[in-house]
């Protein structure tokens, strides 16, 4: 998710030496080394495919935008991977995550939500982030969202991203190296929501750093939320245009952990619902190379980044 970002950068100087902070004006005199100390991520955010024969609607309970019957490409009689039960037909989809809403159950929860381990290698992961030029890192400008008090707030410092079209420029080997890995998550994403073969389809790609400091309150992916004063639950509000109302479903990929980013904290979380988007219980998703995390979109998955803190 895309914030307005200050972004601090922490070098390694050579083995043995100890670690020291590095100004953002110095990072272009210091590119021979690779890797800043903190919480490296790849995201995407997906919509679902729906031919032009068939009507696009979004929910105003910020469920996940999903066809409106027509010819999909994915159809209710394909078969899953894993052959135990029936792929979700885009429309199929959207009704699950709509009901939700009818009963808050928590089974229906489970399948709008989880983990993948290792869906890349620990050498894959070191290999891309080891490509990766700091000084293309950008302050991103951020959409708002909403807190308890309906104030509004944009990303906090420390958090800075690098986005497919500067990807795409200037190093072959690294964008080569970044769509087989994107394509691993798309797949492992659908697979993991029981979607169709090809139903999800790449709106945003981008690679994230949180740096020491950085963090991320909760928030949905596809609307502008509040917590209504009565049931306290989060609710999309229709008054305010989100710019993505489309979104169905997003996943983060961790590229590093605390061992090689020299960095305690920034567990990716799930935030309740209700009770004014307190972190759940079982909601931290500890940080390991490799481990994605997928969802879907709106309020029923509620998300956000613990603060990052400095290593040992």
């Amino acid at each position: 998710v895309r914030g307005s970002w200050r972004f601090s950068i922490f070098l390694a100087e050579v083995v043995g030496r100890q670690h020291q902070v590095v100004k953002k004006t110095m990072v272009t005199m210091m590119l021979h080394y690779k890797f800043a100390l903190g919480v490296a991520t790849l995201a995407l955010l997906f919509f679902v495919h729906c031919p032009t024969s068939s009507a696009a609607k979004s929910y105003a309970d910020g469920s996940a935008a999903a066809c409106d019957g027509g010819d999909d490409t994915c159809r209710p009689d394909s078969s899953s991977s894993t052959g135990e039960s029936k792929c979700l037909h885009p429309s199929d989809f959207q009704h699950r995550v709509a009901s939700f809403f009818d009963d808050a159950s928590d089974s229906i929860l489970t399948s709008l939500r989880g983990t993948v381990d290792k869906v890349i290698s620990n050498e894959d992961a070191k290999e891309l982030v080891e490509l990766l030029p700091l000084s293309d890192f950008v302050e991103s400008s951020g959409y708002e969202t909403e807190n308890k008090d309906r104030a509004q707030y944009t990303a906090p410092v420390a958090y800075a991203g690098l986005g497919l079209k500067e990807l795409s420029t200037s190093n072959e080997e690294r964008y080569t190296k970044l769509l087989q890995i994107r394509e691993k998550i798309r797949s492992a994403t659908e697979s993991s929501l029981n979607l169709c073969p090809g139903s999800l389809k790449i709106d945003y790609t981008t690679i994230t750093q949180k740096t020491e400091g950085g963090a991320h309150r909760a928030h949905a992916d596809n609307c502008v939320h509040y917590f209504d004063d009565k049931t306290k639950a989060a609710v999309c509000d229709p008054s305010r245009q989100h710019p993505y109302p489309k979104r169905v479903a997003a996943s983060i990929l961790y590229l590093n952990d605390p061992t090689d980013g020299n960095f305690n904290g920034g567990e990716f979380y799930f935030a309740n619902r209700t009770h004014f988007g307190e972190v759940e219980n079982s909601g931290r998703v500890a940080v390991e190379t490799g481990k994605m995390i997928y969802f879907t979109s709106g309020v029923e998955n509620l998300h956000g980044a613990l603060k990052v803190e400095r290593g040992g």
